[in-house]
C-alpha cells in the first residue's frame, strides 16, 4: 500500500506537480480533476483518506465498496506486462472499482521481450486510458528473469510512445538505488 499524497497528483489534479520522464524532459502534469460518476467534482474527505493500492489479479479483491471505506482512495491495477500479456481481472475490476467511487490508475510492468513502442502500445489498448486515468510504467529489475528485464532505451521509448498518444506523461516508479545505478536482485544486476 502507497501512502505518498504526491502520487495523487495524477489522480487529483494538483497544480504544479513537476514530473520527470525516462528521457530527462521534465513537464507539469496536467491540471485535470477526477470526476466521480453523476458529474461532481472530486473533493479529499476530512477524515484523511489518502491511500493507495497497487494491485494485479494475483490479489484477491472481494468487494470494492469495502475497499473505499477502508481509507482507500485510489487503485492502481496492473494493466499489461511485455507486449502481448493483458491483465485478465483488468477491465472488470476498473468498472467495479470507479462505480465503488475509487479513482483508477493503470501500471504496466516492462519487460525487455519487446520494444518499448509496442509495450507502450499494448498497454494504451488495454488500459484505455480517459482523462483521470493515471498511467504508470513499472521500471524494475526483474528479479526471477533477469535477462527480460526492461533496458532504459526501451523505458523511454515507452513513455515517449504514451506521451505523443495521450498528451500526458506516465508515472515511472521504481526502484531508487537500481535507477541510480546500483546492484539489485540476487544476481546483483545494475540498469543498462
Amino acid at each position: 500500500m502507497i501512502s505518498r499524497r504526491g502520487l495523487l497528483g495524477g489522480f487529483a489534479g494538483l497544480s504544479g506537480l513537476s514530473l520527470a520522464g525516462c528521457d530527462s524532459r521534465h513537464a507539469t502534469a496536467p491540471s485535470y480533476a477526477y470526476a466521480p460518476p453523476g458529474g461532481a467534482s472530486w473533493n479529499p474527505p476530512a477524515n484523511g483518506l489518502d491511500a493507495v493500492i497497487d494491485i494485479s489479479h494475483n490479489v484477491q479483491v472481494s468487494d470494492f465498496s469495502e475497499v473505499r471505506k477502508a481509507n482507500i482512495l485510489a487503485v492502481i491495477h496492473k494493466s499489461t506486462e511485455g507486449g502481448d500479456w493483458i491483465d485478465p481481472s483488468y477491465a472488470a475490476r476498473r468498472v467495479e472499482a470507479e462505480s465503488n467511487g475509487l479513482l483508477w490508475g493503470a501500471y504496466h510492468f516492462g519487460t525487455r521481450q519487446y520494444s518499448g513502442a509496442r509495450q507502450a502500445q499494448n498497454f494504451l489498448a488495454a488500459a484505455r486510458p480517459s482523462p483521470r486515468t493515471l498511467l504508470a510504467l513499472d521500471f524494475e529489475h526483474n528479479d526471477p528473469n533477469p535477462n527480460n528485464t526492461m533496458t532504459l532505451q526501451q523505458a523511454e521509448d515507452f513513455v515517449r510512445v504514451v506521451h505523443r498518444a495521450i498528451g500526458r506523461l506516465p508515472i515511472v516508479y521504481t526502484h531508487a538505488a537500481w535507477a541510480n545505478g546500483h546492484k539489485a536482485g540476487r544476481r546483483g544486476v545494475r540498469l543498462r
